[in-house]
């Protein structure tokens, strides 16, 4: 598999690299190959806080998912790896399951409980695997994967139990970046249709394509509000990256986060009153929490950085 670049270097690689949405965080990996399997870990004790967050970091040597109260404590290492690595993780709409991309057994979509345990692949590929993002039944995932005998990535799906995968919606010059809508109709998704970064909304069966934006900048990683009205998305150029909420029809823009540096990866909080994002300048980013109205960001992992924050589903 080709070696990504860290997460905020990415986006101004893929200014030179040609059309294509910058790459959220995919940690270094080797190349793809299968890893004897490590011997099965015991459970970890979850952070008790009613509000949390999960996210990447190599804080501990190596590119691990963790998890923390959304003010920052309680930071917990879920997969506890000695070799490979894992981002992009989401949890189940039931909070009971995290999807997330790795290399821990060969390059691939892996899903694990909530406590760490039961890792196992549910799709492997050569080619490159980003964003996963569930049903909200839970019993599929949709994500990002270019193939490696493909110019560009596509949209692809796959069900829990592994089969069922196929190419979503593809196009020549690149679409990334799925995210599914609450009711499970839409699929919102970045793509270079146009000649230029923007966003889609299709069918969850990959048709009635639709443009939401049109402009000259880079528009990626959309996620949908809890109430399905609002999608959140970073845009910019330049290492400049800001982040912008859309309504669905793709009437009303507002900007929440407006500052120097690469803000991404947002997602919001179950209540839909937050945002979690990264943010950085150079190398790993670290992970902040804004309202969603815009306001002044608050970094929650000071000490040992962090990228592809997404909120732990509410309990209620």
């Amino acid at each position: 598999m080709r070696r990504s670049p860290p997460p905020f270097a990415a986006a101004l690689l893929s200014l030179v690299v040609g059309c294509g949405a910058p790459p959220s965080v995919t940690p270094p990996t080797e190349q793809a190959q299968d890893r004897p399997a490590e011997e099965e870990l015991g459970p970890v004790e979850l952070p008790t806080g009613d509000d949390r967050i999960v996210f990447t970091s190599e804080r501990d040597g190596n590119f691990d998912i963790y998890v923390m109260n959304a003010d920052g404590s309680d930071v917990t290492n879920l997969t506890r790896r000695e070799e490979g690595s894992a981002s992009y993780p989401v949890y189940s709409p039931d909070g009971e399951l995290i999807a997330f991309t790795g290399d821990f057994e060969g390059q691939g979509v892996y899903v694990m409980n909530a406590d760490g345990t039961g890792v196992r692949k549910v799709f492997g590929g050569d080619g490159l695997l980003e964003n996963p993002d569930w049903s909200p039944g839970g019993t599929q995932l949709v994500f990002t994967y270019t193939d490696p005998g493909a110019q560009a990535p596509a949209v692809s799906i796959v069900d829990l139990d592994g089969s069922g995968q196929h190419v979503l919606f593809d196009q020549p010059r690149g679409s990334c970046d799925p995210a599914w809508s609450p009711d499970g109709r839409l699929i919102a998704f970045a793509s270079c249709i146009g000649g230029n970064d923007d966003l889609y909304v299709m069918n969850a069966d990959g048709t009635g394509v639709r443009q939401l934006t049109d402009t000259p900048l880079f528009e990626f990683q959309p996620v949908w509000s809890p109430d399905g009205g609002e999608l959140v998305f970073a845009r910019g150029g330049l290492g400049d990256f800001d982040l912008f909420v859309i309504s669905v029809d793709g009437s009303d823009t507002r900007q929440i986060v407006d500052r120097p540096g690469s803000d991404q990866q947002p997602a919001w909080s179950p209540d839909g009153e937050r945002i979690v994002f990264a943010a950085g300048t150079t190398g790993q980013g670290s992970v902040f929490v804004v309202s969603a109205e815009g306001g002044e960001p608050r970094e929650v992992t000071p000490d040992g950085g962090g990228d592809s924050p997404s909120w732990v589903p509410s309990d209620e």
